[in-house]
């Protein structure tokens, strides 16, 4: 069942969904502090990165 978990909780290199419906699945990466955002890439494809912020709420426990 798929729940909803905060960015900054999960540990590195765990997988996620930005949105439930969502076809993208991406790896939580290192923290930036001139940022302030975690860098995360798709799991296929790993030259594809976003920043996001530590407070953003993402969908875990799915099965891909």
């Amino acid at each position: 069942m798929m729940t909803t978990a905060i960015l900054k909780d999960l540990p590195k290199g765990e997988v996620f969904k930005r949105k439930p419906t969502a076809r993208g699945v991406y790896l939580k990466g290192p923290y930036s502090r001139s940022c302030r955002s975690y860098s995360c890439s798709k799991w296929d494809d790993m030259n594809c990165d976003i920043l996001l912020r530590p407070t953003t709420i993402v969908y875990i426990n799915f099965d891909f």
